[in-house]
């Protein structure tokens, strides 16, 4: 009988780790042959393995406008095809039906998705594009700045991107006018040292609700939307297209101003400290 068991087990764990891996071929889809070779253990176990490396060496040995992977245990569909990748992104509620964001509480009677979508179209992002471009004259002033003080001298080019990254999102999403290379003493300056620090906490959802960096990045947004709603700021970001989005405002169109409720008042995009 205890003999039986760990056979069960380990019958049960080869079906599923098969099922997962034959994906593709029991959907008809081109896909790689599944398997584990030496190389790969060797790779692996020498930390030299790299999944970007071995996505682009999947897509440039394909020869099918759509082929079939796997990462881990999850199948992943490359799209190889340009005209179908561009059909795809443009037509992706359709494709894509079953996200998440169809069933936010509070908006289940419309899509979500489909509402928001304007925000990323051609025309709204190359009006945001000026953002964008200045975040990247201030990395080149300050390269320039540094070669200006003569003698050899090292850039950390990880840590250059990651602060550029920070005054992208600082600039397009929250709204602020800063400079985090020369802003030495911004929040955001000091986050990126911080030991838990990511690119994605920086949207709130991986800090805990009681750090004080929750409360101070919460505290930017605030001041952003207060300028907004009670002094007519208008800055073309995404954080603009939210508060309009929030008083009933198209995010469509060529409008970046506030238009009031029927009642004549603004809707806030703030909410209350519920922690």
């Amino acid at each position: 009988m205890w003999l039986l068991l760990p056979i069960l087990l380990y019958s049960a764990v080869f079906l599923s780790v098969r099922h997962i891996y034959s994906h593709w071929r029991r959907r008809g889809f081109p896909s790689e042959k599944a398997g584990i070779t030496r190389s790969f253990l060797q790779k692996a176990y020498r930390r030299e393995f790299r999944h970007v490396e071995a996505i682009c060496e999947a897509y440039q040995s394909g020869k099918d406008r759509l082929l079939g992977i796997y990462c881990f245990f999850r199948p992943v569909l490359l799209v190889r095809n340009v005209e179908l990748a561009q059909t795809i992104l443009q037509q992706s509620n359709g494709h894509f039906s079953e996200l998440k964001w169809d069933y936010v509480a509070g908006y289940r009677r419309f899509n979500l998705l489909e509402k928001l979508a304007p925000m990323f179209s051609t025309k709204r992002l190359s009006e945001m594009f000026g953002q964008v471009q200045k975040v990247g004259d201030h990395l080149i002033h300050h390269l320039l700045d540094k070669e200006d003080q003569g003698g050899p001298f090292e850039v950390d080019l990880q840590q250059k991107l990651r602060v550029y990254s920070v005054n992208i999102i600082a600039n397009l999403i929250y709204g602020l006018d800063i400079n985090n290379f020369e802003h030495k003493d911004h929040i955001l300056t000091s986050y990126l040292s911080h030991s838990q620090a990511s690119i994605q906490s920086f949207t709130l959802g991986r800090l805990p609700q009681k750090s004080s960096y929750t409360y101070r990045l919460r505290d930017l947004i605030k001041q952003s939307v207060e300028l907004r709603e009670d002094h007519g700021l208008i800055r073309k970001d995404i954080l603009q297209l939210l508060v309009r989005f929030r008083n009933g405002n198209e995010v469509c169109g060529d409008k970046w101003q506030l238009d009031t409720s029927p009642n004549g008042k603004l809707l806030s995009l703030l909410f209350e400290n519920q922690y």
